[in-house]
Parts: C-alpha cells; structure tokens; sequence
C-alpha cells in the first residue's frame, strides 16, 4: 500500500519536474530532478532537524511529552516503540484489525491479551461518555499501547528484526534528530548542511544555479522567482 511518504515524495516530484520546466522555458536549458525518500524525510521534519542542528539541547525540551502522545496513538500497531538496546522502531500496520493479531501472537499474548482487552472495552471504555465513538476508547489504546511497549523493551533491535520477519510484522527503524544528522546515507546525498546550519531542499536539480551562504529570509527571493 502506498504510505505516506510515498505520497509526500510524489508531490515533491511534481514541484521539482515543474521548477525544472520553468528553469527550461526560461533558459532552453534542460534538467535531471533527482527526488528520494531519505532527503524527503528529512525535509518533512526540517523544523526540528534545523533545530537540532542549531542546538540540541532544545530537541529534549521540546519532545518530553512524547510519551504520553504514545501511550494515547489511536492506532497502536502504527505507534513507535523503545527497543532495549536504544533503538527506537516504528510499527507499519495503519490497519488495526488486520496487524492487531499478528502482534499479539508475534509477543506471546494470546491467552493474557484478549481477556484484558475485552475487559477494558466493556467496563472502562463502552461506559464512557463522550461524543463520538473513537473517545470512548482511550483506555483500550493506552492498554495496547503499554503492554507492546513493555515487549519491544525487552527486545533488542536485532531481536525485532528477527521476530517481525518471522510474523511478517510491517516495521521501521526510526531516526532521531541526532541519528538523521550522524546517518551516513543523509551526508552523501546532502540533506543537511552543518555550516549553515540547515536542512536543504528535498529536491536536487543537476543544473542549478547554486548560491552558498545564509539561509534566506521569507519572501527574499519572491521577486525573482516571479
């Protein structure tokens, strides 16, 4: 299924391919637009990469309530996890009914799990009242959300792989601000730049006419462009 960042990457596949036509109608010269997913990823979180980039300390102020948006995430076979060595592991399995059983089953809690589960949704959840149906729930994805946390913690980055092979568990590795910057990969195609500090486009054109220096104010260039 296409995901979301294949979606994102097309819609920057467009505005460079277009960037490129203007570029040719202008100057009759033409262009290769290379576009990958790596350097799109990047650019999607450019607020906090350029902020890590800057000072990394912010990152840990700035994201000290992710847990509790996790242990909420309405979809808990598509929430990220901690492994035990550090790693952290992003689930893939946006369909609920479809990955919930894999899951379980990949972590042993068949007989322990669905008890509790319909436990929860009986007497915590469906008693709820609220406005819509989804809010009702918060108790079921906090008890999935806790007890996938508590198994990927005792598994180590090598362990996931093995065992979500095994089940054909959909899964990715996460980078932090800091592992995209140190990511060997995101050097070579030139997603960051330290000297600025900043995060470069997701698109990068073959014939450019490339201007180093500080990153530019809002609307600089508007004048230009049109």
């Amino acid at each position: 299924p296409t995901q979301l960042g294949e979606l994102v990457a097309s819609m920057y596949v467009f505005a460079a391919v277009s960037s490129a036509l203007f570029h040719w109608m202008r100057t009759g010269e033409g262009q290769l637009v290379e576009v990958n997913l790596l350097r799109v990823g990047v650019w999607s979180n450019c607020q906090l990469s350029t902020l890590f980039l800057k000072d990394p300390l912010k990152i840990e102020l700035l994201l000290q309530d992710r847990a509790l948006l996790r242990q909420q995430f309405p979809v808990p076979t598509a929430n990220c996890f901690r492994t035990k060595d550090g790693m952290w592991v992003q689930l893939l399995g946006v369909d609920l009914f479809r990955h919930l059983p894999k899951l379980v089953a990949a972590f042993g809690l068949r007989m322990s799990m669905y008890p509790r589960l319909l436990g929860t949704v009986a007497f915590k959840c469906l008693p709820r009242q609220a406005p819509s149906r989804l809010l009702k729930f918060p108790p079921m994805f906090q008890l999935l959300n806790n007890c996938f946390e508590e198994e990927i913690a005792k598994l180590t980055w090598a362990d996931c792989q093995a065992l979500f092979a095994k089940h054909d568990i959909w899964y990715c590795k996460v980078n932090m601000p800091a592992q995209a910057a140190a990511e060997p990969q995101a050097a070579a195609i030139g997603a960051m730049r330290w000297d600025a500090p900043a995060v470069t486009t997701p698109a990068n054109f073959e014939v450019w006419p490339r201007v180093e220096g500080d990153v530019p104010q809002r609307g600089q260039h508007t004048a230009q462009c049109l």
